[in-house]
């Protein structure tokens, strides 16, 4: 078969359960090029005489989860919950399940969920049915740490920890090999709990120096109002950030009334962020994709099953089974943006351009000295991009004033 990059791992105290937070940690710090297509534990590396790893011994420690590719059948699921996830996983990754029956085989249990083509809205999906089916909220990133059938069908049967409110997401620009000492930080609040892989694209693609942070809506109990929600972000964000560096707020989609209504809430407290990044986030206001317009379209979703629709590179079946979107856009019931006295950068999207004045123009009209306007190449659903995730992370990093890339 085609060559592939395979690991082997040594240490007497690891074990299989182990291979989860690994395969993470690989997500967050390499390009999906470089990542291992599989991992071997081992209680110590073979080595020769003069130390040196044997290699050739290592051939023969291929691991059994990958005899599927070399054209041994996968295990049959083992419990009713393996089955019903081995059917998510068919539907979600259409043409992996179909590769795998012409084979006259399934998926295999043990197969990473991204590794097999999956992204953070498919998985969305395969969480809200779940959800459903649990009676219980589970974040997106139970799937990242799990990422095959087995590992979140063992993580299923036990009790779920929420994720918190805040997340770091290492910037791995260029130069950051060289360990340059940060400059500045990012606190991005997103759209919903689907941004997490988006987000991440935008940290790998920041130059070094610059951190970012995810900021997502508490899963359970969710905010009641944006003024609820700005003061849990004000207080992780107080919490987290380096007192030494300066510290910035973005916020993507609706997320940016998220993040304007904290850059409010921080400055009233003296701790006041050196400016705010709306990433084509649209006035609440706004005659069309306002408040009233996210509303209509949850109805949609709800009653007419539009599930599959797309609106401006954004699956609306997925926008609206994401816990954190739909608690923001509850929250926006009866809330008036303040506006932040500070330098703002409104980020539009090619894709929205069209409706300028529609779509944007409220933001102009409640902070008219300090708001400045940039569009950037792509959609509203693809920004995040590789296609389009430097011009992105470029003019945020003008914008911040780190213009040189290290």
């Amino acid at each position: 078969g085609p060559p592939h990059l395979h690991a082997w791992l040594a240490g007497p105290e690891l074990r299989e359960d182990d291979l989860a937070t690994v395969r993470n940690g690989l997500r967050l710090s390499l390009p999906e090029a470089m990542r291992p297509g599989g991992i071997t534990l081992l209680p110590e590396l073979p080595v020769n005489a003069q130390g040196k790893v044997l290699a050739s011994a290592l051939t023969v420690a291929l691991p059994q989860r990958n005899c599927a590719a070399a054209g041994a059948p996968p295990r049959a699921p083992k419990t009713a919950l393996e089955q019903r996830l081995l059917s998510l996983w068919s539907e979600a990754l259409p043409a992996a399940a179909q590769e795998a029956a012409g084979r006259g085989q399934h998926l295999d249990l043990d197969a990473d969920f991204f590794t097999l083509g999956g992204d953070s809205l498919a998985a969305l999906g395969i969480l809200a049915s779940l959800e459903d089916e649990m009676g219980q909220r589970l974040p997106l990133q139970l799937l990242q740490d799990h990422p095959s059938i087995a590992l979140l069908a063992r993580a299923l049967q036990e009790p779920q920890v929420h994720t918190g409110l805040l997340r770091a997401l290492p910037a791995r620009g260029p130069g950051h090999g060289q360990r340059q000492p940060l400059q500045a930080q990012l606190f991005a609040a997103a759209s919903g709990h689907g941004d997490v892989m988006r987000l991440q694209q935008l940290a790998e693609a920041l130059p070094a120096g610059l951190q970012l942070f995810m900021l997502q809506p508490p899963l359970d109990p969710g905010a009641r109002s944006l003024e609820q929600l700005a003061a849990l972000y004000a207080e992780a964000v107080a919490a987290a950030r380096d007192t030494g560096l300066p510290f910035w707020l973005a916020g993507f989609s609706v997320g940016g009334v998220s993040a304007l209504a904290t850059a409010v809430a921080l400055q009233a407290q003296g701790q006041a962020p050196a400016g705010l990044a709306l990433l084509d986030s649209i006035h609440p206001e706004a005659v069309l994709g306002g408040t009233a317009s996210w509303r209509t379209l949850g109805w949609l979703v709800r009653k007419l099953h539009v599930q599959d629709l797309s609106l401006n590179g954004r699956r609306l079946g997925a926008m609206f089974s994401d816990p954190g979107l739909v608690s923001q856009v509850q929250a926006l019931r009866g809330h008036r943006c303040r506006a932040f006295d500070g330098p703002v950068l409104l980020l539009q999207s090619a894709g929205l351009a069209r409706w300028q004045r529609l779509l944007f123009q409220g933001w102009q009209r409640l902070m008219p000295h300090q708001l400045q306007r940039r569009q950037i190449a792509g959609t509203h659903g693809s920004i995040f991009e590789p296609a389009h995730v430097d011009e992105l992370a470029q003019a945020l990093s003008q914008f911040m004033g780190h213009t040189e890339r290290a």
